[in-house]
């Protein structure tokens, strides 16, 4: 199982590099962990993702001087390499490189613990999406950029990467929130838990009434209304990330830096609307671009405790995580099962 083989290796170079006291231990890490993310995303077969072939189908066409149901961002890529001479298996490279790269970005500005961010982000089904929804996937890269814009004031700055986020998928739009909430100064406050659960059950029982008159707002999305996107999702997500909002919410004041206030309130804004996609499961899409917050959040919560303790939790949540990437496995969430490389596969 090459995703399980590839965690043990980011724990063995994560528990092995952060002993290094220097920068180069830390840069040794995020080199080699990005390499390793990048190749497995990049060099799959067309048969890995659920969506991938549907890519693949696309370049054919845009190939062929058919394009236009695709958002330029995706369309302007795949001409690009044509123009060059690549094939679709150049696209899935470079949307890997662009994908990985973004997260790590924001990785890099916003988590106190790299070496924990990076194993989250390759365990809690973030990398997983990365092999399905390839638009949103980069959309979600590039908007992570703009929240380090956000958290600096870069408010200019972010809009221009929200919108670039936009020609990859219109969804990105939502991030123009995160700009709202810092410039109205909007505080976290500790009852936001209660308010959740509140919300949570309401959303349970009118979710699909609200998805309906936000389908108004993303016409191009509203045709998966219809179809089994519009169903009913799982609990799952929306009972583990309001675990991870109350444990982070409890120990929120521990966190000296004030940009993580930020990032608390797209969590919670993200446990929000996985309890929307109980009734309408394609709104699950929109909370990812509000969930990346816990890739840093977790492990900046995790730091503020003594040495013993912070040992404990690190060792904690790799356990954690991996069992939970064993899981998805298991379920093939994404269609990222069985992993083959693009040489191996039958023609």
């Amino acid at each position: 199982m090459i995703y399980m083989l590839s965690y043990i290796l980011l724990v063995i170079e994560g528990v092995i590099l952060e002993k290094s006291t220097n920068v180069k231990g830390r840069h040794i890490f995020l080199i080699i962990s990005y390499l390793q993310l990048t190749l497995i995303l990049g060099l799959r077969a067309q048969s890995v993702g659920i969506d991938t072939e549907s890519y693949i189908a696309y370049f054919k066409l845009v190939s062929l001087g058919i394009s236009g149901w695709m958002e330029p961002g995706i369309t302007g890529i795949s001409k690009v390499i044509l123009l060059l001479g690549g094939n679709q298996q150049l696209l899935l490279l470079i949307c890997a490189i662009v994908t990985v790269a973004g997260f790590y970005y924001f990785i890099i500005n916003t988590s106190d613990d790299i070496y924990l961010s990076v194993l989250i982000l390759y365990s809690l089904n973030f990398y997983f999406f990365f092999f399905n929804g390839i638009r949103q996937s980069i959309a979600m890269a590039i908007t992570s950029v703009a929240i380090v814009k956000i958290n600096r004031e870069q408010y200019y700055r972010a809009i221009l990467w929200v919108i670039l986020g936009m020609l990859f998928h219109t969804t990105a739009s939502i991030v123009f929130v995160c700009i709202a909430i810092k410039k109205l100064k909007i505080k976290y406050k500790k009852n936001y838990v209660y308010i959740l659960g509140i919300l949570g059950i309401i959303l349970v029982i009118a979710g699909r009434d609200i998805v309906n008159i936000l389908s108004k707002l993303y016409t191009k999305y509203a045709a998966y209304m219809d179809s089994s996107f519009g169903q009913q999702g799982n609990i799952i997500n929306s009972i583990l990330f309001m675990c991870i909002f109350v444990f982070c919410s409890y120990y929120y004041k521990r966190i000296k830096n004030k940009e993580n206030e930020l990032l608390i309130i797209m969590l919670a804004l993200g446990v929000i609307l996985y309890f929307l996609s109980i009734k309408v499961q394609i709104v699950n899409r929109l909370a990812y671009f509000f969930t990346i917050s816990s890739i840093s959040l977790i492990p900046n919560v995790i730091v503020t405790f003594k040495d013993k303790v912070v040992l404990q939790w690190r060792w904690f949540i790799r356990i954690c995580m991996g069992i939970y990437l064993f899981l998805l496995i298991e379920r093939n969430a994404q269609g990222v099962m069985p992993y083959l490389f693009f040489w191996s596969e039958s023609k």
